[in-house]
């Protein structure tokens, strides 16, 4: 009996021994890359110090003409896919310019490259005739103000996450002004704390369309001299958007500033300075929208299919109106 026992344990020992190692195994993959991914960033924190908060900073006001010169760029994820090819062109300061083309074409790309947030493989973008890099950084993004498609929204109340970028602390009044502009003062004051309700964690008390319009109304508090608006009304409906461009550009009138585009419907790149059109990582031509559309064959078909998808969009929403009806 004692060495069945024995011989029992034993087994136990080794069933519960190979159980330990059999798990441990299937995380083992996990551990490596974990451990992968710490090097990468404690190799990106030792990196040696451009002493950016020590270079030039412009004085406040210093503002210029945006110039891309032969820039090429591939994201690091995918290097053997060219996003932009030795693209040049210039935004005028002060002036409305949009970028159209199909997706995945490099539009969003020229919006991250203004921003900083990487560098071109190749080639220079300035401003004002000095290389961005070689600005303050912090003084460079407080020129800019922008909205993206998904824009993020903090834990913390609306006037925390309005307040953010401005240093010094805003009005009761300038906030509803902003919000007005912003289409977004209806949902607030139907809020209960009104500029004081918690938004919850990232953001979750609001909608997508009620994000976009307070990230649109947290640009326009920064009072930038630069505003990048990569597709910054997609969740507006029609309506909201054509009063949102209306109160921009009454906005602009008395806040001088430009303003660079990313959208996919008309309504929004129609009345720009200057629309380039993007195709295939290259400016494939520039212009007005009335020279565009007799000069540039893909521009004219981009534009035929973003109406005739809004068209469809109509359809749809009559249809769904009539049912509710019935």
């Amino acid at each position: 009996r004692f060495e069945n026992i024995q011989l029992f344990t034993v087994f136990m020992a080794s069933t519960s021994a190979a159980n330990i190692m059999g798990v441990n195994l299937t995380y083992f993959p996990s551990v490596s890359l974990a451990q992968r991914a710490a090097k990468n960033i404690v190799g990106i924190i030792n990196l040696p110090s451009e002493d950016d908060a020590a270079r030039t900073i412009k004085k406040e006001g210093h503002n210029g003409d945006i110039t891309f010169t032969n820039v090429s760029f591939k994201y690091p994820t995918h290097p053997d896919i060219p996003i932009l090819k030795e693209v040049s062109f210039t935004i005028p300061v002060g002036k409305s310019v949009a970028f159209v083309g199909p997706s995945d074409c490099g539009k969003s790309t020229i919006i991250s490259l203004i921003q900083r947030f990487y560098r071109p493989d190749t080639g220079s973008i300035s401003l004002g005739g000095d290389l961005i890099e070689s600005l303050n950084l912090d003084w460079y993004r407080g020129l800019l103000g922008a909205v993206n498609q998904e824009p993020v929204m903090f834990a913390g109340t609306i006037r925390s996450n309005l307040q953010l970028g401005v240093e010094r602390m805003l009005t009761d009044g300038e906030l509803e002004e902003a919000c007005r502009q912003a289409l977004c003062l209806d949902f607030i004051n139907e809020m209960p704390d009104r500029f004081d309700t918690d938004l919850g964690a990232v953001g979750k008390a609001v909608l997508g369309g009620q994000k976009q319009r307070l990230a649109l109304a947290r640009a326009i508090l920064r009072n930038p001299s630069i505003l990048l608006l990569d597709e910054a009304t997609s969740a507006l409906d029609s309506e909201n958007q054509d009063k949102f461009l209306t109160a921009l550009k009454a906005w602009r009138e008395t806040h001088p500033c430009t303003v660079v585009t990313v959208a996919h419907r008309l309504s929004t790149i129609v009345e720009s300075d200057i629309i380039f059109v993007v195709h295939d990582g290259i400016i494939a031509a520039q212009g007005t929208h009335e020279e565009l559309l007799k000069s540039c064959d893909f521009y004219a078909n981009l534009i035929r299919g973003w109406i005739e998808c809004d068209r469809k969009k109509k359809k749809k929403k009559k249809k769904k109106k009539k049912k509710k009806k019935k």
